[in-house]
């Protein structure tokens, strides 16, 4: 996990052309968020003010869980006067629908005072890819006596699965009785069969 989301803010109110669009002030403290949602593999940026100077603190963030996110989900932190936490939203290629962010932060210099506690939408924009299936014959006749390898090559399907296969334009007697259907298992996105002709 990184430890670097945590830097020092400027006075301006805009963080690289991006207006703050959510704010809220709680007696000595107050913060800025610069999005009201988020797409995977974007940043979130939040900015803490605490008008009586130092002050110790800690983050909670809830909703999500540490594969979505490149930051730790909770840390204690110290800032003088203003700080600036990044958080790094994954790309993660799971199909999970819309996630919602909590951001809890707590000042902790006078006991334990929630003064951020904001929900934001994560759109799941990075879901699971298709899988595919491409087979092919290791000849394209065979004799009598002979026997024919097909090759499987799949992509994003996970090791372990069994594949069902169904032959036809033969009967039995070609393929010394042995049935016309079967199943094959895939590891490494890859499986293979032979079938003997006679």
């Amino acid at each position: 996990m990184s430890h670097s989301n945590i830097i020092g803010a400027s006075d301006h109110e805009t963080l690289g052309g991006l207006p703050w669009y959510r704010s809220m002030t709680a007696g000595e403290l107050s913060f800025t968020i610069d999005s009201e949602s988020l797409n995977e593999g974007d940043t979130l940026n939040v900015k803490v003010y605490n008008r009586c100077g130092v002050g110790r603190h800690s983050y909670l963030i809830t909703g999500i869980n540490s594969e979505d996110i490149a930051e730790d989900l909770s840390r204690e932190f110290y800032f003088c006067t203003r700080s600036h936490l990044t958080f790094n939203i994954l790309a993660d290629n799971l199909t999970e629908g819309t996630e919602y962010l909590t951001l809890t932060i707590y000042n902790l210099s006078y006991g334990t005072h929630v003064f951020v506690d904001v929900t934001i939408p994560i759109n799941d924009t990075s879901t699971t890819p298709p899988p595919t299936y491409s087979l092919a014959s290791s000849a394209s006749s065979v004799n009598e006596g002979s026997s024919v390898t097909y090759n499987l090559t799949t992509t994003n399907v996970s090791d372990g699965t069994s594949l069902n296969y169904s032959l036809s334009g033969i009967s039995t007697a070609d393929i010394s009785g042995d049935s016309l259907t079967g199943s094959v298992t895939v590891n490494n996105n890859s499986a293979s069969f032979s079938i003997p002709i006679v």
